[in-house]
């Protein structure tokens, strides 16, 4: 799928021209607010080759593609700018990362693939830009947590892939109330979960994993192949 009726896969398009056109599947999105860029859409998105990309709406095109922008669709993008993704905390595995402008197209697409295109790897391995599934095998205590005034919750727990590797984890907000009801409501049975774009931290020579804020996206228990997969080992 290097380019067909005009689609060019993910892992070829450049920076040189912004009248690329692409088609993929949006596996992930959320509306975020920061005080510098106000109010944007970032999303996620995998073409069926499994290339993952990030990009972004920002806050003057908001209004006219938040309808168009739902998870778990298939759609067509054209005409969009590219620029070098950098940072700590990349989002995709990507060179570039996507940003729509005012001559930005979304059009309909087939369903291709009901794939999650998660990137998945054993603990010791985890990047800052790798998907995280792991078994719950301790929570600690919910916290308050105040950051620059404005009061949220903390919750740490610990996980464990199928070789037994162990990861902490700290979970904020609804993300950490989320786990503790699910973790109260399992009553001592098991609670495995994923974190979609989880950020990667180390302190003192350990690696260790929380949420993005909205960026991440928790799921417990979901019913999904690769959970499946995971529980049989």
């Amino acid at each position: 799928m290097a380019k067909t009726n005009g689609i060019t896969s993910l892992a070829l398009i450049k920076p040189f021209k912004t009248t690329w056109k692409v088609q993929a599947k949006i596996v992930h999105s959320c509306r975020q607010y920061t005080s510098y860029y106000g109010e944007t859409i970032e999303m996620i998105f995998a073409d069926l080759e499994g290339t993952l990309i990030h990009a972004t709406v920002n806050k003057q095109q908001v209004n006219k593609f938040h309808r168009m922008i739902v998870s778990g669709e298939w759609k067509t993008f054209e005409n969009f700018q590219l620029t070098k993704s950098m940072g700590r905390n990349r989002a995709t595995k990507h060179a570039f990362k996507m940003t729509f402008t005012n001559t930005t197209v979304i059009g309909r697409s087939p369903i291709l693939s009901d794939d999650m295109f998660l990137d998945l790897v054993d603990f010791g391995n985890i990047l800052d830009e790798n998907d995280v599934l792991g078994q719950v095998v301790s929570v600690g205590a919910m916290k308050t947590h105040d950051q620059n005034g404005k009061i949220s919750k903390r919750l740490e727990i610990e996980l464990r892939d199928t070789s037994d590797n162990r990861l902490s984890c700290t979970l904020w907000g609804r993300f950490a109330e989320n786990m503790w009801d699910e973790c109260e409501k399992a009553e001592g049975s098991p609670v495995n979960c994923l974190i979609r774009l989880a950020k990667i931290n180390m302190f003192n020579g350990q690696r260790l994993i929380s949420n993005a804020y909205d960026m991440s996206l928790l799921l417990i228990n979901p019913d999904i192949p690769e959970i499946v997969d995971f529980v049989s080992k």
